[in-house]
């Protein structure tokens, strides 16, 4: 109908272009029609009833993409072009079940889910974006920014030969333990932010400037690598003492004119 068609939009090919974090699974019986879809910050649900028979049932709504994980709800009614409130609905935040829907023959009801949780981290280099996209870890636009809740969680990253200049984004990679970025164009890097960053291979960089001071990098040991960057001087990291004792030229670490310190100042440099 017009009503469906206005309401759908442009926004199907979006959403059927990433089915995978975009189409939250709603258990319906088969003879009642449903259509999903969403726009960046709400989720949009169309059920209605094409039968002959009074619908009456419980929707349980299941995985939601994870800047949902806080969400408002609202609720409408609808027959034909018209749309009127619903009363008389609970949903359950706990179970995520909608009961106290009643629908008679062609009514609809239109369920609106508003994120509350849909914080954004800023990544502008446009290969790292394209990265995080190939990954699944964006929506496919190229828009300098990434959803924070979709990255938070991840836990290891290669990045490596994708010609990216600035890693800017990855402090938002709260759970990163392993990144690799070898073989791109960084001139600084920035990772005091990653506090369970374990292991890190950067070699093959423009890096001037290297920030490892994370408070993890005695978990680090043998998993460091940052050669050929030959524009690194000073290292900054968690102790002196240990970083020039376990990560050395012999062990593969670090170049001949590199050395660490708790402060290397780069900022007057």
């Amino acid at each position: 109908s017009t009503f469906y068609d206005s309401l759908i939009g442009d926004v199907a090919g979006w959403l059927n272009s990433t089915p995978e974090i975009r189409r939250p699974i709603i258990n319906l019986p088969d003879s009642i029609k449903a259509m999903v879809f969403s726009n960046e910050e709400k989720l949009n649900m169309v059920i209605w009833n094409n039968g002959n028979n009074t619908f009456t049932y419980d929707v349980e709504i299941l995985n939601l993409p994870p800047f949902f994980s806080s969400f408002s709800l609202n609720v409408e009614i609808g027959y034909n072009d018209t749309l009127i409130n619903a009363n008389g609905y609970n949903f359950d935040y706990a179970t995520k079940t909608l009961s106290g829907i009643n629908l008679s023959s062609d009514e609809f009801v239109l369920i609106t889910i508003n994120a509350n949780n849909f914080q954004k981290t800023y990544v502008p280099d446009d290969n790292f974006e394209l990265a995080l996209i190939s990954y699944g870890l964006d929506n496919g636009a190229l828009d300098d920014s990434v959803y924070t809740a979709y990255i938070s969680n991840i836990d290891s990253l290669d990045v490596s030969n994708e010609n990216i200049f600035d890693l800017t984004g990855i402090e938002d990679f709260l759970d990163l333990s392993y990144l690799q970025c070898a073989n791109n164009q960084l001139k600084l890097l920035d990772v005091n932010q990653n506090t369970n960053l374990s292991a890190l291979y950067c070699q093959n960089n423009n890096l001037g400037c290297l920030y490892l001071k994370n408070g993890n990098n005695y978990n680090m040991s043998s998993n460091f690598n940052v050669t050929g960057n030959v524009n690194l001087g000073c290292i900054e990291v968690d102790d002196t003492l240990w970083s020039t004792s376990n990560w050395t030229v012999l062990g593969g670490n670090i170049n001949s004119s590199m050395f660490f310190s708790n402060d290397c100042n780069y900022s007057s440099s």
